[in-house]
């Protein structure tokens, strides 16, 4: 039976009425940033997305002493984890030193200090 068709003719009235309402507020995001030292000869990244929505977002690296940028796109599921890796180029293999990533997610600038 199609949609309606329980109707008569003369049977004309309303039966589903559509009330526009305000837009519900949804949750915003919340990202966080640390290092990941799980590998000690490479820097790792850590970004968790500690909210109950998806989020899509753009991670720009850069680094000090060396030159290094990386500059991608991420999305996160709700409350997951991706870990960036850094291919820091001439290191210095004896000697390590510390080395500034210069990270910003967004509007979110952070600076983090790791051993190369």
């Amino acid at each position: 039976m199609p949609a309606g068709a329980y109707k008569t003719q003369t049977n004309n009235s309303k039966d589903v009425f559509v009330e526009v309402i305000d837009p519900a507020t949804f949750p915003r995001t919340n990202l966080e940033i640390s290092a990941d030292n799980s590998k000690s000869n490479q820097p790792v990244i850590k970004v968790f997305n500690q909210s109950p929505v998806a989020a899509t977002t753009h991670l720009k690296i850069a680094s000090t002493p060396y030159t290094y940028q990386k500059d991608e796109s991420l999305n996160l599921p709700p409350y997951s984890t991706r870990l960036v890796e850094i291919d820091l180029k001439n290191r210095p293999i004896f000697n390590p030193s510390p080395v500034d990533l210069i990270i910003n997610l967004d509007d979110q600038k952070k600076t983090l200090q790791q051993i190369s």
